[in-house]
C-alpha cells in the first residue's frame, strides 16, 4: 500500500513511509509512548502487535514519525481520523494523502 500511494498519488520516494496522523487520545494505544507529539518531533517504535494494522506507516526498524491530533485546535481534521476510526478500527491516517485532498 505505501509504494502505490507513493508512486501514484504522493509521487515521491518509494523507502519513504507514509506519515501517520493519530487522535491526541491514542498514541500510547499504537506506539510505546504516552504523551501527545503534534510536531512529529521524533520517531517511535510501533506497538509489535498493531504492525499488521499499520504496515505502510511503519518503517523497517518497526518505528514510525507521528503527529497528535487534538479537537481542540484542529477539530474538521480531528473529525475525519474519528470518522475513520469508527469505520476502519483504526484512528490513523496519512498526514500527506489528506493534506493533497
Amino acid at each position: 500500500m505505501k509504494d502505490l500511494v507513493n508512486r501514484k498519488i504522493k509521487r515521491c520516494e518509494s523507502f519513504r513511509p507514509l506519515v501517520p496522523s493519530l487522535l491526541e487520545e491514542q498514541p500510547g494505544e499504537w506506539f510505546t509512548i504516552g504523551s501527545p507529539d503534534p510536531f512529529m518531533l521524533n520517531v517511535y517504535p510501533i506497538r509489535p502487535e498493531k504492525w499488521v494494522g499499520v504496515a505502510a506507516v511503519t518503517h523497517v526498524d518497526g518505528t514510525g514519525p507521528i503527529q497528535t491530533v487534538s479537537e481542540r485546535p484542529n477539530p474538521r481534521y480531528w473529525r475525519l481520523i474519528s470518522a475513520f476510526a469508527r469505520q476502519t478500527g483504526v484512528p490513523i491516517v496519512d498526514r500527506m494523502l489528506v493534506n493533497q485532498s
